[in-house]
């Protein structure tokens, strides 16, 4: 509930800011919400075998980038194997498999992915507004990262397993 409202809050924010500010930016939290949606519902599939149901009544409940029929398709698989399937069908499974990024671990796809959006998207940014919400989004993966660096210390991980956690 906190999500959805604080997302409708920042949609509400964006608008009448001038027509090509104001898509670039929806653009941008349209992507955010719909890999929030699949990363939380790729997780109650898989860790916790949860229904359509269940699984959509925890959703943000915000269709930009995603028709809401696509979602309710993912969140209709019965398990990891099926959802990842039909995720492959989808706009951003397609996009990832066209960049080469590796699929094994869905949620780190999707991060990497928007990553590389992000960091386009700051490149070619014209307005204040896209390159604030751009490199905010820049830095929170930034600032994940360090956490995974400070964490793969912490638990002695060897530095080439420290690296592979690294968004970049």
């Amino acid at each position: 509930a906190l999500r959805t409202y604080y997302n409708k809050r920042l949609l509400e924010s964006v608008s009448g800011m001038g027509s090509v500010t104001e898509k670039h930016l929806k653009s941008f939290i349209g992507t955010q919400i719909d890999m929030i949606n699949i990363i939380n519902a790729y997780r109650m599939t898989k860790y916790f075998h949860a229904d359509e149901k269940e699984i959509k009544a925890r959703m943000i409940p915000i269709y930009m980038r995603i028709p809401e029929a696509v979602l309710d398709d993912l969140y209709s698989a019965r398990d990891e194997k099926e959802f990842l399937d039909k995720f492959s069908r989808t706009y951003y499974g397609r996009e990832i498999a066209s960049r080469g990024i590796d699929m094994s671990d869905p949620e780190s796809a999707l991060t990497r992915l928007r990553y590389k959006q992000t960091k386009r998207a700051f490149s070619r940014a014209m307005t204040a507004p896209e390159c604030f919400y751009t490199f905010n989004m820049l830095a929170g993966t930034e600032l994940n990262n360090l956490i995974r660096v400070i964490e793969g210390i912490r638990y002695a991980l060897p530095p080439a397993e420290i690296s592979a956690l690294i968004i970049n």
